[in-house]
């Protein structure tokens, strides 16, 4: 009855036409360059709404919407281990080598897991989703990385590889809309870093949450049709 009565209340304040309120959003660290132009798309259509944004981890992403905390949780890979939470695709994407532009001219349109071993690589801290789906993909083989540097903050590791002969390996969805960068697939199937978008199961989607969403998939839909 009282979540109920918290829905109904949300439904009631959510009937101005966007005009006023309050929009929070939640992204793991790995997802959050991503947010940028969906922002400001975001305030430029609608400044009276306030947004709170918050970058942590998948696990405080969990936990902060079931507290009511979040109206929505971004992340990749789908989807949030909790039948609570319902999870959706927002779009496809996989798990790339990259460096500044001409870096990476030797390398085909795909790279192997073991030719990446002859490149000095800078890499996101273990934890972050990238590095995770990194170490699903080198499970059980025998590659052995030349890693240079880790660090937990993809934006830092971005401004250093596109300072030097570095490269990294993150999603080809942190270099979209960022200039001076070439991302090369790594073939594995496990290599996929779909892009999803996560509710509270039950809980009344806001207005604004909704137009987030589809904001990001503007912004991403170049990559809708990856197979």
């Amino acid at each position: 009855l009282v979540e109920e009565a918290r829905a109904g209340a949300e439904r009631i304040k959510d009937v101005k036409a966007l005009e006023v309120g309050t929009l929070s959003v939640g992204a793991t660290y790995s997802f959050g360059p991503l947010l940028k132009q969906t922002v400001l798309d975001f305030f430029r259509k609608f400044p009276r709404i306030r947004l709170d944004l918050v970058i942590t981890s998948q696990e405080e992403l969990r936990q902060k919407l079931l507290d009511r905390e979040l109206d929505v949780a971004l992340t990749y890979k789908s989807p949030i281990e909790d039948d609570r939470i319902e999870s959706h695709l927002l779009f496809q994407s996989r798990l790339c080598l990259i460096g500044r532009m001409g870096e990476l001219r030797v390398v085909g349109k795909e790279v192997s897991v073991q030719d990446l071993s002859r490149f000095p690589l800078a890499l996101p801290s273990k934890g972050l989703q990238a590095r995770d789906t990194l170490e699903a993909v080198l499970f059980a083989q025998d590659v052995k990385l030349d890693i240079r540097l880790e660090i937990n903050s993809v934006r830092s590791l971005l401004d250093l590889v596109g300072s030097s002969p570095l490269v990294t390996i993150l999603s080809e969805e942190a270099i979209h809309q960022v200039h001076g960068f070439e991302a090369v697939p790594i073939s594995h199937p496990d290599g996929r870093m779909d892009g999803c978008y996560h509710y509270l199961k039950g809980s009344y989607h806001k207005n604004a949450a909704q137009k987030f969403v589809e904001f990001l998939k503007e912004n991403n839909s170049f990559n809708q049709s990856f197979g």
